[in-house]
């Protein structure tokens, strides 16, 4: 013990007598511990964040523009991890952009996880968000070539489990009008995607999903559901509507949504966020049915008059 004290305290003296301008100031030390805890949270806060050549933070307005759109999603109550971004002339100008792969899931609070691609445009000293596109399951962003994203892994298929994406798959999509669209796969190939592009406010347009819990129905109702589920048994509603007072619960983005409708000649129109929800009768089929009818549906999400996206349905109603 009497050897490790001397050792200590020859140790100590030999440190400070390295340098006659050696000085042992707490205060510097306290403030440079305050720096580099500021620092840290700050760079903990930036979702996605380069560096130059130098070491100093980049400037680069794609990835400061994608750092938006996450902090927005963020406030959308979307927690978004294993992000994967790629460089690539997507939209043709001859100009890079970047392609950003991220996970994202429990938006608005619901249980909707996936996959989200987003396209971050060049466009001249700036940058902008002209697309996105979502599909249930876990894709990576392989590459991107000649114009077209490719990408590949496992999503949920017609047989699976909304929790457990079993079906192995290869998406390519392209971009077109300020959309990302997919393009078509080989006969055979599963298609289970769901297509979305960014509203005038820079944010992506709403998924159509399964509903969670049936609509509470006293008398007349009607169910809705995908056109590609049609062939199904019991097809998954995405839609239900009460036609005694017009409530109408959709699916969207994982979770139950209940809006009220109103009826105008076999069309039905409603407000979702910033959008115009119409929900129009196309085609009526000829299905035997006791006191009930089979129709066609576009549920139609219009922003400023414009058709941003539309979904084909087929539904039934009666009492």
């Amino acid at each position: 013990m009497r050897f490790k004290t001397v050792q200590f305290l020859f140790l100590s003296f030999a440190f400070f007598s390295t340098s006659s301008n050696a000085q042992f100031d707490l205060g510097k030390m306290k403030e440079m511990g305050k720096k580099i805890k500021g620092e840290t949270k700050q760079q903990e806060s930036a979702p996605f964040q380069t560096t130059n050549n130098q070491g100093s933070e980049s400037t680069d307005p794609l990835e400061a523009e994608l750092n938006n759109f996450i902090s927005q999603k963020k406030k959308d109550q979307c927690d978004v991890s294993n992000m994967h971004s790629l460089r690539g002339d997507v939209t043709g100008d001859n100009k890079p952009d970047l392609i950003s792969r991220m996970y994202v899931e429990g938006c608005g609070g619901g249980n909707m996880h996936g996959t989200q691609v987003v396209v971050v445009a060049n466009v001249g000293q700036g940058a902008k968000v002209i697309g996105g596109w979502f599909e249930e399951g876990d894709l990576k962003l392989d590459r991107v070539n000649n114009g077209k994203i490719e990408l590949s892994g496992l999503v949920v298929g017609p047989n699976d489990a909304r929790c457990c994406p079993n079906t192995k798959v290869n998406r390519v999509l392209s971009h077109t009008n300020g959309k990302l669209v997919e393009e078509k796969q080989q006969s055979g190939s599963p298609k289970v995607a769901s297509v979305a592009s960014s509203s005038s406010s820079g944010g992506l347009l709403p998924s159509l999903t399964y509903l969670k819990k049936p609509l509470n129905i006293s008398g007349s109702y009607c169910k809705y559901w995908k056109e590609e589920d049609d062939k199904k048994r019991e097809p998954p509603s995405v839609a239900e509507m009460d036609q005694g007072d017009n409530r109408v619960a959709i699916g969207i983005d994982g979770s139950d949504q209940l809006v009220k409708m109103k009826s105008d000649k076999g069309t039905w129109k409603a407000n979702y966020r910033n959008f115009d929800l119409i929900l129009r009768e196309v085609q009526v089929l000829k299905r035997k049915c006791e006191e009930c009818s089979y129709s066609k549906y576009n549920l139609q999400f219009i922003e400023k008059g414009e058709l941003k996206t539309e979904f084909k349905l087929i539904g039934v109603c009666g009492s």
